[in-house]
């Protein structure tokens, strides 16, 4: 038995299907982007982000800043704004396994430039009045102790002015990280003192 379809109804068919899914898509997006905007935490399998805005310009920037570093092994986030002093913080915090190996270390050290400059893009180019922002990025180490504990992997401090400099569509992370006001990467995360 042959089943014979016609054009004029494949077509339609076909056409109903694609906005079908096109709105399916829309809706699932305006889900996620609510979820990432609500000041709550959001998980998706391991990656779990916390924006706890408290005023619309620290809100503008969680935004932002989350949208950004979202799924990129990110465990929390937290930015706050200093308004009278027009100043960003943002922390942001790692799971996953620690650093024991030259590789892994490297990786890490990659990563955390990576988040730093995706962060900093986000602040810069968000449109709040900003005269300083500071980045820290932690993740596991392990202590003297054997215990596994949340340490620092990298520091970054950036101005307006150097900010100004920087053309942000288009810079690396190692380009970047040159050019901070202040800039630091941990080198080991084992601490044996």
């Amino acid at each position: 038995m042959r089943l014979r379809l016609s054009r004029r109804l494949v077509a339609p068919s076909l056409a109903l299907l694609l906005v079908l899914l096109l709105v399916l898509g829309a809706a699932v997006g305006v889900l996620v982007n609510r979820a990432l905007l609500s000041g709550g935490n959001h998980s998706t399998g391991t990656h779990v982000v916390q924006v706890a805005p408290t005023s619309t310009a620290q809100g503008q920037l969680a935004e932002a800043v989350s949208l950004n570093v979202w799924r990129t092994g990110v465990q929390s986030l937290t930015t706050t704004y200093d308004a009278p002093r027009a100043r960003a913080q943002v922390t942001i915090t790692l799971g996953g396994s620690v650093p024991n190996t030259p590789l892994k270390v490297s990786a890490a050290q990659e990563l955390t430039r990576s988040l730093c400059l995706m962060a900093l893009q986000a602040l810069w180019t968000s449109d709040v009045a900003l005269t300083q922002t500071a980045i820290l990025v932690q993740g596991p180490a392990q202590d003297i102790y054997a215990d596994v504990t949340t340490h620092v992997y990298g520091e970054a401090t950036l101005t307006a002015s150097a900010a100004q400099r920087i053309a942000w569509s288009t810079i690396s992370a190692d380009a970047a990280w040159n050019t901070y006001d202040f800039a630091f990467l941990q080198s080991d995360f084992v601490l044996n003192d």
